[in-house]
């Protein structure tokens, strides 16, 4: 029996993501999957709306990108949302903007620095981020499935310098940042410190999004929580003040460069 390594280890969301990259019927559809919509499209149409009210409010002239931001939501067939001051959108392409303008107003421009996620979904925040900064180079770290997946999908925006790892294929970095959107929180400990010693230790800068309160309750054990998490990085701390959707939720970032 293999051993889960992840809340997303799930041999349903494993096959979906595989039968996505290979056939094109259903990766016309996958993100408004039941499956995929219980683990990565999950925000709900009012919160994309918050999401959408602090992007803009943090950085109006975001306005002049959201029809090249839109084009996120051309593949996958996600459900959409009409907005009354940006039409159309999935949510969660609007948390991926809201979080891309989060980064730049902690870090600064991203151009030119060399991005790891850890976590990917099928690749929506790296495509935003690569569609408002030049980076350097972008490496994307999952399970094999969910990085086919989002190969196939980063792939229709011919992106440049965009790499896939499992996080066992070798030695990384070192990079400039760091993202994790929840995913790094829903890794049990073992895996967690692969990630800690081969990437997130190699990164000058971190942005570390933790579903603390969800997690603490229904895995008890299974993943560091947040405090403990910080412990294990140099200059690591959470935010007081950072806000998502669910309250409970912790921004860990760090800044050593």
């Amino acid at each position: 029996m293999s051993v889960r390594t992840s809340i997303s280890d799930i041999s349903d969301y494993r096959k979906l993501c595989a039968e996505a990259a290979e056939i094109d019927e259903i990766f016309g559809s996958f993100r408004n999957h039941p499956i995929y919509k219980s683990i990565v499209e999950t925000v709900s149409g009012e919160c994309g709306s918050q999401y959408a009210t602090l992007a803009i409010n943090k950085l109006p002239k975001i306005l002049d990108y959201m029809d090249e931001f839109r084009r996120n939501d051309l593949y996958g067939g996600p459900q959409l949302f009409r907005y009354s001051n940006i039409g159309a959108f999935s949510p969660t392409t609007l948390r991926y903007i809201k979080f891309a303008i989060d980064m730049r107003e902690m870090f600064g421009d991203l151009d030119a620095m060399r991005v790891a996620e850890i976590g990917v979904g099928y690749g929506g925040q790296c495509r935003i981020l690569s569609a408002l900064f030049k980076i350097k180079s972008y490496d994307l770290f999952d399970l094999p499935e969910p990085l086919l997946l989002a190969r196939r999908y980063l792939d229709i925006f011919c992106l440049q310098n965009v790499n896939f790892f499992e996080i066992d294929a070798g030695e990384f970095g070192p990079y400039d940042l760091v993202i994790s959107n929840y995913a790094i929180s829903e890794v049990e400990k073992s895996v967690q410190d692969k990630y800690i010693e081969k990437v997130i230790l190699k990164s000058a800068r971190g942005f570390v999004v933790c579903n603390r309160e969800f997690f603490k309750y229904s895995y008890p054990g299974f993943s560091y929580d947040p405090i403990e998490f910080c412990g294990k990085i140099p200059g690591a701390r959470q935010s007081p003040d950072w806000r998502d959707e669910i309250s409970t939720n912790r921004l860990i970032f760090w800044s050593n460069p």
